[in-house]
């Protein structure tokens, strides 16, 4: 079983602002403030759009969670 992780990017367009996939806080670029944000949404259970929850749910299981923050944290090592 390999350890390597494949991550998806997807660039939407919403009324001429873009969201990258992991991009949380929508300033265009994902970073370990992305990270930090999607821990805070965990843990205070934020609201989100279906939009921003699709953004976010990194792994595809169907929830946001620090599997999610980490996974987010690899795509801007990776400069993915």
């Amino acid at each position: 079983k390999s350890n390597d992780k494949v991550y998806a990017t997807c660039n939407v367009s919403v009324s001429g602002i873009d969201f990258k996939r992991g991009d949380a806080n929508k300033d265009g670029a994902v970073n370990s403030v992305d990270a930090a944000f999607v821990i805070d949404i965990y843990k205070n259970n934020v609201e989100l759009t279906q939009d921003e929850f699709n953004f976010l749910d990194i792994n595809k299981d169907g929830a946001i969670n620090s599997v999610d923050s980490a996974s987010i944290i690899d795509m801007y090592k990776n400069n993915i």
